[in-house]
């Protein structure tokens, strides 16, 4: 089968999990398949077969449509020796990019997980995505008591979502095929033209560089190389790998 589609999915803009209802991934499904929503045309790679009902996205979903502004008070800071806190946002997952700390600077968040401050010096902290872990450093000690205050996004869950995973490859390039009932063909073609497009560039660097019209003859003594000026040339490999190539 070209796609893989029995049951139902659940999925958070957010997140790189994907819960299966009536799925039976373990069994259809392998690493580096590609899965999509079938209302989306955005496709992802698998990363791993966590089990019949789950899969790990080797990115986050990202749909911005489903995900909502959050405003907290994070923690109070209430004392002017401490530099360092940790606390919990309280809803995950964690839309990355969108994370916003106020303290006595502000931190903002890299994509990455690395919350920067503006402060000078500068804080410095980190941010989880998945489990809404915060940890910050500031820049300079307090001299007042403060309230540290987080502005995000979290992801909205999607249940009982219909999905498509295409499940079909070629042996060589691992090429995404198409059989007569897929009804994405816009999206397996694309994808299957930036797989060659990756192949070809990592070959380019392999080539052999000639003359038009080249003509190659394999010989039991070697490869015979005939030019269209009538220059003949033989090469050969020894046994230690070299290759070598001789005028006939």
């Amino acid at each position: 089968m070209a796609i893989y589609k029995t049951g139902s999915v659940t999925v958070k803009p957010g997140s790189a999990t994907v819960t299966g209802s009536g799925t039976a991934f373990s069994t259809y499904v392998s690493a580096n398949d590609l899965f999509k929503l079938t209302s989306e045309g955005t496709t992802y790679t698998v990363a791993a077969v966590v089990s019949n009902t789950s899969l790990t996205l080797s990115s986050r979903y990202a749909n911005t449509t489903y995900q909502t502004a959050r405003a907290e008070n994070a923690a109070s800071a209430n004392t002017t020796a401490t530099k360092v806190f940790s606390f919990t946002l309280d809803n995950t997952p964690v839309i990355q990019n969108y994370v916003s700390i106020t303290a006595s600077e502000t931190f903002t968040d890299n994509g990455a997980g690395v919350l920067t401050g503006d402060g000078s010096p500068a804080g410095s902290g980190t941010v989880g995505y998945d489990d809404g872990a915060v940890s910050l450093t500031l820049g300079a000690s307090l001299t007042a008591t403060i309230n540290i205050s987080a502005s995000y996004y979290s992801g909205d869950t999607l249940s009982g979502m219909p999905y498509q995973v295409i499940t079909d490859f070629t042996t060589n390039y691992n090429l995404p095929e198409i059989s007569v009932s897929d009804t994405n063909f816009q999206y397996i073609y694309t994808k299957a033209i930036r797989l060659l497009d990756t192949a070809l560039n990592a070959a380019s660097v392999l080539y052999i560089k000639c003359a038009s019209e080249i003509e190659v003859t394999a010989t039991p003594y070697g490869v015979v190389l005939h030019s269209p000026s009538g220059s003949r040339f033989r090469l050969t490999v020894s046994n230690t790998g070299s290759i070598y190539s001789t005028a006939l």
